[in-house]
């Protein structure tokens, strides 16, 4: 016989011999004569007609630490240490937290995080609400995500949690050791729902979709947007509050994705306050009708919303045909480049000297072209491409 615990060999011991014969009742969970009742749970018993041998064992627990860069952490004085569990074959996080609440001027909650510098956007499936062991649930116990400064236990944060209890709450502290205060109205909803936390500099947009498959961009419904100032490098993940101490509640989550802002994303929510490509911030739109494109605008660094002069031009310098253009420094998502052609129809890079002329840190301006005599006539023309 061996004994096996989250899939490593602990102890094994030789029977006697021979066939046994099967008890009349298989009890599992107490003692065979009855009485001796386990104190807790026991989920996912299988049986098997055949000997497992290590690997198969082993291959049937699964869940595993959280993989790098994420990252298990106690905020505040939490009763038990809680944890977290990755299976990398389903894609399921089960995340398991003390703590007394997520609120007030300080929290306790077990936090699931790694290092984000600069924007980005954190986005899961929140399957289970925040559950007791026994499958009970705590009034107030909370699930979800959060953007935090530093694992203080009252440090600043944004973050969007379900309680099975309230619903969907967008809650916020701006300064350490400040009340925690709460963004928007409350969402009714049950579990399962997708949950999507994004920051983008001090604005932190929630949303949340009740899809069965991943959401598309229209899927997603606006809890609420709040600014405020947390450190470049802060600290995003999963957070889940069991809302009493002497008790470690836990909540699975799926399709846990963490994504740095696109420099699009960035630019579309500081002109039109979201990163969705699509209605008045879509690529091709020309919301302000001056001609260019939204995707014309950023790569030029202008205002979309305001009817611009051309961030392009012609000129003859030092016997040099040229386009002079501005480049957006923040769009390094964006590929430019200075064609010529002398018919309109097939175009060239051959021969095509760029330069910088000045620039703010922002923006360049800079010039692009061929010699004079390169041909008759002779047409230039900026491409601006996605990488």
């Amino acid at each position: 016989m061996r004994l096996y615990v989250d899939g490593a060999l602990q102890a094994a011991g030789t029977g006697p011999a021979g066939t046994r014969s099967a008890p009349a009742v298989l009890r599992i969970g107490g003692l065979q004569s009855g009485g001796g009742f386990l104190d807790g749970a026991i989920s996912e018993v299988n049986l098997f007609n055949y000997v497992l041998n290590a690997a198969q064992v082993a291959d049937l627990y699964s869940p595993q630490p959280p993989p790098w860069p994420w990252q298990v952490l106690d905020v505040g004085k939490t009763g038990s240490d809680g944890y977290a569990l990755f299976d990398p074959k389903t894609g399921v996080w089960t995340v398991g937290g003390g703590g007394t609440d997520i609120g007030l001027t300080s929290d306790q909650f077990q936090f699931t995080h790694q290092l984000m510098p600069g924007d980005g956007t954190l986005v899961a499936r929140l399957n289970t609400a925040a559950l007791n062991s026994d499958g009970t649930f705590t009034a107030n116990a909370k699930a979800g995500l959060m953007f935090r400064d530093s694992g203080a236990a009252d440090a600043p944060f944004v973050g969007v949690f379900h309680s099975q209890t309230v619903g969907l709450q967008m809650l916020y502290r701006d300064l350490p050791g400040a009340s925690a205060a709460q963004e928007s109205a409350t969402v009714s909803l049950n579990t399962p729902c997708w949950l999507k936390l994004s920051r983008a500099g001090d604005t932190f947009t929630a949303a949340y979709a009740t899809t069965a498959g991943t959401p598309a961009v229209g899927d997603w419904i606006q809890i609420g947007s709040h600014t405020t100032i947390l450190t470049t490098n802060s600290l995003v993940g999963m957070a889940v509050c069991a809302y009493d101490n002497s008790r470690i509640a836990s909540a699975t989550l799926t399709g846990v994705v963490l994504q740095p802002a696109s420099p699009g994303d960035t630019w579309r929510l500081q002109w039109f306050g979201t990163t969705a490509n699509a209605g008045d911030a879509a690529d091709a739109a020309d919301p302000d009708l001056d001609g260019l494109s939204n995707l014309l605008e950023r790569a030029c660094n202008l205002n979309p919303t305001v009817a611009d002069a051309e961030g392009v031009s012609g000129a003859v310098r030092s016997g040099m045909f040229e386009l002079h253009y501005r480049r957006n420094l923040s769009a390094t998502d964006l590929s430019y480049q200075v064609q010529w052609s002398p018919e309109l129809k097939t175009w060239s890079t051959n021969g095509v000297v760029d330069s910088v002329l000045s620039s703010d840190g922002a923006t360049e301006q800079r010039a692009g072209g061929v010699p004079v005599d390169t041909a008759s006539p002779i047409f230039l023309r900026l491409q601006i491409t996605p990488n």
